[in-house]
């Protein structure tokens, strides 16, 4: 991840902050507050949990890597720079890469797309088709918005040939909260069924082809095909609702 504005203009305040992870972390991680009350708390962690609990009370981007991050309170935390601003907006990018994907379960030449367990509601979202885990991958390079969902199908705005090769990932609505972060907290997940982070804000989503960012639009968007697989990015612009400082 990485800072793109803030809400109220200005610039982000970044400090070194204790952190701690039983293995590594990394510079763009989202980190959040850590337990209290022992020798190995009481230090800033992944945001990633995989549960209703991801990016509670979260900081903020680490912007180092720590070179190292396995001390704790009894033998002096490790420290990295991070982003603290609770009105930080971070723009997280929708990873293509394997584990952070999820495929067609019937094959189809029409509008409805089925993928089991697909999440209801997400209605104005995206689906786009990419070839970086399966190089075979049928209609990689095409983009298609949700007109419609339901639970396990949806319906897209142009018909598309799908397989069960066929990888996508899930590009989540504007104002959308049920999130999942990558298990490195780096960027975004897209799993079939809703998230269950509820701590995230999708403010807004790009797209990013031959060099250029754009928000993601139907009517500059909308049945895009041949798409370049090789540079072609999705990210959400995203604010941390659940933020350390501002808890009460």
């Amino acid at each position: 991840m990485r800072f793109a504005k803030m809400l109220n203009g200005g610039v982000p305040v970044v400090m070194d902050v204790p952190v701690y992870d039983a293995s590594s972390l990394a510079h763009g991680e989202l980190v959040m507050r850590g337990a209290h009350g022992g020798t190995t708390n009481s230090y800033y962690i992944t945001a990633y949990t995989g549960d209703n609990a991801e990016a509670v009370a979260a900081l903020g981007v680490l912007q180092e890597t720590p070179s190292s991050v396995t001390k704790n309170a009894a033998n002096g935390f490790n420290y990295a720079k991070c982003i603290i601003n609770p009105n930080a907006v971070y723009l997280a990018e929708y990873f293509q890469t394997s584990g952070n994907i999820i495929n067609a379960t019937n094959a189809s030449t029409s509008t409805t797309v089925t993928i089991t367990n697909l999440e209801d509601n997400i209605d104005g979202g995206w689906l786009y088709a990419t070839n970086k885990v399966d190089s075979d991958a049928t209609s990689a390079g095409s983009l298609r918005y949700l007109t419609a969902s339901a639970s396990g199908s949806c319906t897209i705005d142009s018909a598309l040939t799908v397989d069960t090769t066929t990888d996508f990932i899930k590009i989540l609505p504007v104002s959308h909260r049920l999130t999942s972060l990558s298990s490195d907290a780096l960027g975004l997940k897209s799993q079939a069924a809703a998230g269950s982070g509820v701590s995230l804000h999708i403010l807004e989503n790009y797209i990013l082809k031959s060099g250029n960012y754009a928000p993601l639009r139907y009517s500059d968007h909308a049945g895009l095909d041949g798409l370049d697989t090789t540079t072609t990015k999705f990210f959400a612009a995203i604010v941390l609702l659940d933020h350390a400082l501002n808890q009460t």
